[in-house]
């Protein structure tokens, strides 16, 4: 994640009765879910997609393997990691850097034989990686058909 979402999942879980530190020292100690240190550490990430695409290079991100709201998978261990799957599915985080504005993110898809043959790849048992950014402002061509699907989703 971020670590724009690793604050955001902390400050939520804060509100609920948990101490900062303990999700902090929590959230450490979990497999590849908040691996940039600072805010400022994805804005220089994000100052060097910049760059790569004024000099004409575009930059292609896996969208993760959690679904929309986890790394990896649930977390796990009791009252805090209860707190945080919860606050992880309201939430529905994307991971970074897909979530940056300055990439494509793109999902997971496999063939059945050829190319004519497309599955997702949430029908092989995992899940692509989606989700609103939660530090960045949803460009201006995007948001008519989010729109649209929001109106046609249920339990949003």
């Amino acid at each position: 994640l971020a670590s724009a979402s690793c604050d955001l999942l902390c400050a939520e879980a804060v509100k609920l009765g948990h101490s900062k530190e303990e999700c902090n020292e929590y959230l450490q100690q979990q497999h590849q879910v908040c691996m940039f240190l600072s805010q400022d550490q994805t804005s220089r990430i994000n100052v060097a997609f910049q760059v790569l695409g004024v000099r004409g290079v575009s930059v292609f991100g896996s969208s993760g393997d959690g679904g929309s709201h986890f790394s990896f998978s649930r977390f796990s261990g009791g009252a805090l990691a209860d707190t945080l799957n919860e606050i992880s599915c309201r939430l529905q985080m994307p991971v970074f850097p897909t979530s940056s504005p300055y990439i494509v993110s793109v999902g997971g898809t496999m063939w059945s034989g050829d190319s004519s043959h497309p599955t997702t790849w949430s029908g092989f048992g995992g899940g692509s990686g989606s989700g609103f950014s939660w530090q960045f402002p949803m460009p201006e061509h995007q948001k008519k058909a989010v729109a649209v699907y929001l109106s046609s989703a249920s339990g949003l």
